[in-house]
């Protein structure tokens, strides 16, 4: 009997280890998110996910990209910029129109697709120039930002914080017992 109350401590305890990790993992995520969120921007950079196809193969869908925001923008550089419409998108300048010998409009184009966008972006709207890509981390970005994940990224520490209370609680109830 006492062999089998030790065995199950052992095992509750691996797995507090394991979700006390996993909550490790979570925190350090959630702290890295928000300094690239919060003091990115005050370095005029910008961190975005990338949910679609049309920059492939040079941007795969699921990556994210870190954008500086500059005075000048050129052709063939990859900017995000905020389409009111279809919310933000990530298109190669294909064209430069000047306004008074300034770059004030820019035709843009994915690289997978077959025709330009059809309106022009307009300066004002663009958040900034792609400067960085990460694989993968775009999924996990938009995963993050949905109900679910948001549930998941609070009940995993919870549940850890919790399980650890108990098994004290369990811990010093048993030596009083003794």
């Amino acid at each position: 009997m006492k062999e089998n109350l030790e065995s199950k401590e052992n095992k509750l305890k691996k797995t507090v280890n394991i979700v006390g990790n996993i909550f490790v993992v979570i925190v350090i995520f959630l702290a890295l998110f928000l300094i690239i969120s919060v003091v990115l921007p005050k370095f005029s950079y910008n961190l975005f996910a990338i949910k679609t196809g049309s920059m492939e193969p040079t941007i795969k869908t699921g990556s994210a990209v870190i954008t500086k925001s500059l005075t000048e923008y050129s052709k063939d550089d990859i900017i995000t910029f905020n389409d009111f419409n279809r919310g933000l998108i990530t298109h190669r300048i294909n064209k430069v129109i000047e306004k008074n010998g300034k770059n004030e409009k820019f035709e843009t184009k994915g690289d997978d697709n077959d025709n330009a966008d059809r309106e022009l972006v307009e300066k004002n709207v663009i958040k900034g120039k792609v400067i960085l890509k990460i694989p993968f981390l775009g999924y996990l970005i938009m995963w993050a930002k949905q109900p679910l994940g948001i549930v998941i990224l609070f009940l995993i520490p919870a549940g850890w914080l919790i399980g650890g209370e108990i098994l004290k609680i369990k811990k010093i109830s048993n030596k009083r017992k003794n």
